[in-house]
């Protein structure tokens, strides 16, 4: 499968799918740090910039999918809630159709839960509507007593093609628990995130994709026990690896918040720093740390110091952490990626 990656970030897609013999055609990413990271990782891929410019003419060959988490700062609940009246919300109909414009087979979109409720579930409905050619509303889901309608979106659905147009499915699946090749335990973190698998011209290939017997028999999801972890955690940025049950909290700028977990952590985001270990120590209080940016990355799922390199003349030891830490906060989880990735192989290998 060769493919193209929009809003690239540091490449959980291709770390995902290296494995499977697929081959980028490109990136697309315009932010100075995630944009080196590509450079010096990806040395042989190109790196497109602005997506909204790309021309078949920019990338040598067809492509069969396109990839792409575009920004989620307007659908977000932490966010101003803007939708695709934010510019950035808008990039999710610009790559609709950079997905026409490429003639691609597959597509293959990432994004947060809060789009299915932005701008009362009519931001959803317009971008579904712009992927399978026919126009889509909102579900009702249910009707106040004063006679308003509710529109709300399930957490997953199909949609069939128009003409031309491509069939579609969508699923919200968290990374704590998608466990695939290479990834038998998932990761420690609660990450929710909004899939969006588009076949041109057929929706069973896409729902094929995102549906198995597994996740449609109610069977709930696996569930840690208490004291298992399955994250490697650090004393202190000199010492070895150690696998002591480890404490969860997120700081916020009131504190600490009420909840804590300690066997999984929650949603890193751009500043994910600011997440706080509470590693215990027997009956006394534990000793309290932030996040190291190798944990936020194997809590992505990447490979240790996969976003430590050169920058700006300074040594790979002396690469800042704070652009670390937030393109680890921005990417994909690579455990979702590579199952994503191998239920795509299969099926288009099915034709």
């Amino acid at each position: 499968m060769k493919y193209g990656s929009v809003c690239s970030g540091v490449e959980a897609a291709t770390l995902a799918w290296e494995p499977l013999g697929w081959k980028p055609a490109f990136f697309s990413e315009i932010d100075k740090f995630p944009s080196e990271v590509l450079r010096q990782r990806w040395p042989k891929v190109p790196n497109l910039g602005d997506f909204t410019q790309i021309r078949n003419e920019d990338y040598d060959g067809k492509i069969e999918l396109l990839t792409g988490g575009t920004p989620c700062q307007s659908f977000s609940l932490a966010g101003l809630r803007e939708g695709v009246d934010d510019e950035r919300g808008n990039l999710c109909l610009e790559f609709g159709k950079l997905a026409f414009k490429t003639g691609v087979r597959w597509l293959l979109w990432e994004n947060v839960p809060g789009v299915l409720s932005s701008n009362g579930g009519k931001d959803f409905a317009g971008f579904l509507s712009l992927l399978c050619g026919w126009e889509v509303e909102a579900p009702t889901e249910y009707i106040k007593q004063n006679g308003e309608l509710v529109r709300r979106w399930k957490r997953s659905g199909i949609i069939t093609p128009g003409p031309n147009g491509f069939g579609l499915a969508w699923r919200v699946l968290d990374v704590q628990y998608v466990r695939v090749d290479g990834y038998p335990k998932a990761v420690p973190q609660r990450r929710r995130r909004l899939f969006v698998v588009g076949h041109i011209g057929n929706w069973l290939r896409a729902a094929a994709v995102l549906f198995d017997r597994t996740c449609m028999s109610g069977n709930p999801a696996p569930e840690r026990k208490i004291g298992k972890t399955h994250s490697r955690t650090y004393e202190n940025r000199d010492a070895e690896v150690c696998n002591r049950p480890t404490e969860y909290a997120c700081m916020t700028d009131g504190g600490f918040c009420s909840g804590m977990s300690r066997n999984f952590a929650p949603t890193l985001t751009c500043s994910c720093n600011r997440i706080i270990v509470l590693q215990n120590k027997g009956p006394a209080a534990g000793k309290l740390r932030y996040l190291l940016p190798v944990e936020c990355e194997r809590l992505m799922g990447f490979p240790d110091n996969y976003t430590q390199i050169e920058w700006r003349g300074k040594k790979i030891e002396d690469c800042p952490d704070g652009h670390r830490y937030k393109v680890c906060g921005n990417s994909q989880g690579v455990n979702v990626m590579r199952w994503l990735g191998q239920r795509i192989d299969i099926i288009d290998k099915l034709r």
